[in-house]
């Protein structure tokens, strides 16, 4: 009779608490920095997003302010007249172009080819634009303003004369017209400043007349300006909606002054407003969120004036 052999005890393999421990913080570890990872794709792919609509928005922008001002209406004699307009905040500006505009279909056989052209930003900090189509009956649709030797008026008058109601009063000519329309909910900042045909760099003042000969004064009239610069500030929608005060955050991005501008080391508004925005505590300052403040964008443009 044989023996029965002995049979090993089997051992199950598995792991041990501590393997199993380590591994779900290993797992762990990796899902954080699997995240974090992927955070950080979103929030650059969202900025790099918000640049690209920033960028499309301003030059959108530019391209028809450009477009108007090449069509702007000057004329040897110096006798029309343009708003230019260099308000505490936000500027402004009128002028007559031959660009389209708006018009009732009532009065379509009698529109001229000229209109009176507008750029600003409403009370909720919106680009709009004007354009309002002329007949050939109105005011302003004959061209000749002013009598250059005088300034007085030639069976015309200035742009705020003849539309009063549209451009508004001094100081603030806030007027109210159906044909404005807004360009860009974007834009809450635009200022201009212009070039002479010297080169110098400046304001406007209150005063200034757009048909008065320069006569050694220093004071350009229309027809010696080569360019105006324009500088706007953009904000998407969504950082918009985050800042309960935008009036608080424009007015953080001042007014530039003619001290700015002077030789050898001239500031535009690009570089005033971005040194503010770049501050470390601008967003603190103004009272808007850290991710609002890095999504605004300022650009500048040298648009030329057509030489007569």
């Amino acid at each position: 009779m044989t023996k029965p052999t002995k049979q090993r005890p089997r051992y199950r393999c598995a792991f041990s608490l501590i393997e199993v421990l380590v591994a779900l913080a290993v797992l762990l570890i990796l899902a954080v920095l699997t995240s974090q990872l992927v955070s950080m794709t979103a929030k650059s792919t969202q900025g790099s997003s918000t640049r690209m609509g920033s960028e499309d928005i301003s030059r959108a922008v530019m391209g028809l302010l450009a477009n108007d001002i090449a069509r702007m209406v000057r004329r040897p004699l110096g006798d029309i007249d343009a708003l230019i307009l260099n308000l505490p905040g936000n500027d402004k500006l009128f002028f007559l172009g031959e660009s389209p505009g708006y018009m009732a279909k009532a009065q379509a056989n009698d529109q001229s080819s000229f209109s009176l052209i507008g750029y600003r930003i409403n009370q909720d900090f919106k680009l709009e634009r004007l354009g309002k189509a002329l007949t050939w009956d109105q005011p302003g649709a004959s061209i000749g303003f002013l009598d250059p030797s005088n300034g007085s008026a030639a069976g015309q008058a200035t742009i705020a004369q003849l539309w009063p109601n549209t451009v508004g009063q001094a100081p603030d000519f806030d007027g109210a017209d159906p044909d404005f329309a807004i360009t860009s909910e974007d834009v809450f900042r635009i200022e201009f400043c212009l070039v002479d045909r010297d080169g110098r760099i400046f304001q406007v003042t209150s005063n200034w007349k757009a048909w008065e000969d320069d006569d050694g004064d220093g004071i350009p009239n229309l027809n010696e300006i080569r360019a105006v610069v324009v500088a706007i500030g953009v904000l998407d929608r969504a950082n918009r909606a985050k800042i309960p005060d935008l009036a608080q955050l424009a007015a953080a991005l001042r007014d530039p002054v003619q001290v700015d501008f002077d030789p050898p080391n001239p500031r535009l508004m690009r570089s005033v407003w971005e040194s503010a925005i770049s501050a470390p505590d601008f967003a603190a300052s103004v009272g808007i969120p850290v991710e609002a403040a890095g999504s605004i964008r300022i650009y500048q443009w040298i648009l030329p004036f057509y030489t007569q």
